[in-house]
């Protein structure tokens, strides 16, 4: 299946690679699709997943790495199964479309300004207090409320969370706002998503508010957030969060759905 089906696709993007590592070469730096099997696996039943990677060539730093599933709509882990015993046609479509919709635009928006090495007399346009030994980072307390937990929210106490004093309850919001209807959501929806993009001191709350912007229908304001955060966010993960939900906003189509990918 890889020799046959995904590595062709991959080498039509420019990589090199035939079964277990894709590369491509941009400048100084490298990027990477890595297969990663699990422990579990037999000789009948083999389950996988990929790691994307980009390293700075120079200094032999990877400063940009996720698996795949983190970049699909759903952002959960994804692996795929082939058996010795049925035919692993349908899992390449899936994996192949992963990889060239999904995979290609994230590695695309890194090497785009990658912002690495970095530039200690860099100074960006929008900056944020140092969070240096704030106990309030994600993970959180023992007593954070758990995801089931954050299922029974009503619409109005979804919104009301995004402004927490706490980071995980904030990041927990933004899942909530992700996986519901979008018709749940209206545009002060998308307004109160856009602020936590432009002014969350934590970068993981401006990151996952930057991924759940691009899954919205967009507009002009949102559309102008994302690229204000592309170029103006001082924190590498934001700005390419921002580009990479851009991205994925300007393929035809709209913007994707995950099931023939997570069941293919």
């Amino acid at each position: 299946m890889m020799r046959r089906q995904v590595a062709p696709a991959m080498k039509a993007l420019g990589f090199t690679g035939t079964t277990r590592e894709f590369r491509l070469r941009e400048s100084t730096y490298e990027a990477r699709m890595t297969v990663q099997k699990s422990r579990w696996n037999s000789r009948e039943d083999v389950e996988f997943t990929f790691n994307l990677s980009v390293t700075h060539e120079p200094t032999g730093k990877t400063f940009w790495g996720t698996r795949i599933g983190d970049l699909l709509p759903e952002m959960v882990d994804t692996w795929w199964r082939v058996s010795s015993n049925s035919s692993s046609a349908s899992t390449a479509e899936a994996v192949v479309r992963a990889l060239t919709e999904f995979g290609w635009p994230a590695i695309q928006a890194v090497l785009e300004s990658p912002g690495f090495p970095a530039d200690p007399d860099e100074r960006w346009k929008r900056s944020f207090p140092s969070l240096y030994g704030d106990d309030n980072q994600p993970g959180g307390p023992p007593n954070n409320p758990s995801a089931i937990e954050a299922r029974s929210w009503s619409a109005e106490e979804t919104i009301g969370k995004l402004h927490d004093a706490n980071v995980f309850v904030r990041i927990l919001a933004l899942g909530e706002v992700r996986n519901r209807e979008t018709t749940t959501w209206n545009s002060a929806t998308k307004d109160e998503v856009r602020q936590c993009l432009e002014h969350d001191p934590h970068p993981h709350v401006r990151r996952n508010a930057a991924r759940v912007l691009g899954l919205m229908t967009g507009n002009g304001t949102t559309t102008d957030a994302l690229r204000a955060a592309a170029r103006e966010d001082e924190d590498l993960y934001v700005r390419w969060s921002a580009r990479y939900a851009l991205a994925l906003r300007d393929q035809e189509g709209g913007n994707p759905g995950t099931e023939r990918l997570l069941h293919g």
